[in-house]
This record gives C-alpha cells, structure tokens and sequence, in this order.
C-alpha cells in the first residue's frame, strides 16, 4: 500500500525511527520491526523451520517473547496445515488482540470456535459484548 508515493512499510519505518529519536523507543525495536520473521529467525538461531510444526514452535517462542508481528507471520507457514491449523488459528487470534486488530481478532476467534478451540468462547464473547455494534451475519463467517 502507497502513501503520498511511499510504502506502508516506508511510512512504519520513518514512524518508528521518529519514535527512537524521541526516546519513546529503542533503535532495536526499530530494527526489530523492519525485519521479516525469517532473518530475525536466522540471525537468532542460524537456521529455519522446514515443516508447518516446526514454523508452530517457533511462533510460540516468538509469542512468549511478545512478539507478535513476527508471530502472526511465523503462523502463516503452518495455518493451512491440517496438523497445526487449531493451535495456529488459536495463537493468531490471540496475536490480532495483541496488536489492536480488534475486529480481525473477532474474526479470527470465530474460526477458531468453528474449528474446534471451545476455549476461545469467551474471548469471542468477551470482544463481542465490547463492541455490542459487532454482528456475524446469517450466511457469513465473520462478523459484521
């Protein structure tokens, strides 16, 4: 996406390089954020996951480490896997809250419900008694 001629991820970064000039937070953060989940990953480790399970892993280490960006797209590798989509679908959910992505997050612990995470319930509850405004349509599997 382009704003006035510059990438989004242009724009983050001039956002978060302002942001560490005024001290609000650190050059690393910084760095941190402009990195994709598998440079960050290999400069940490020295290697990648190969399987979707693996990818899993990983991404919970990164959610232990409150790094939710970087989780969200850790998951992408492992979300359409059969073996590790309801746990993956599970911790994204929780990542979209994480990051203010409050009706992504509804969305996502819906999914989550329908495919088996009884626990996320009361979180979908809880999100959508927030935001009584918030709906799932009759023929839609998101809310509205």
């Amino acid at each position: 996406r382009r704003v006035h001629g510059e990438t989004y991820a242009d724009t983050v970064s001039v956002a978060l390089s302002l942001c560490a000039w005024r001290g609000v937070c650190s050059m690393d953060q910084v760095e941190t954020h402009n990195k994709s989940v598998q440079s960050a990953l290999y400069e940490r480790v020295g290697f990648l996951p190969q399987e979707p399970i693996g990818w899993l892993y990983a991404a919970r280490g990164l959610f232990k480490q409150k790094e939710y960006h970087f989780v969200i797209e850790a998951l992408s590798h492992c979300i359409r896997n059969e073996k590790t989509k309801k746990e993956a679908q599970h911790l994204l959910s929780f990542c979209l809250l994480h990051t203010g992505q409050t009706a992504a997050a509804t969305s996502a612990f819906y999914r989550s419900v329908k495919i088996g995470n009884e626990t996320d319930w009361q979180s979908l509850v809880e999100l959508l008694l927030e935001d009584p405004t918030m709906r799932f349509g009759a023929s839609e599997d998101s809310p509205q």
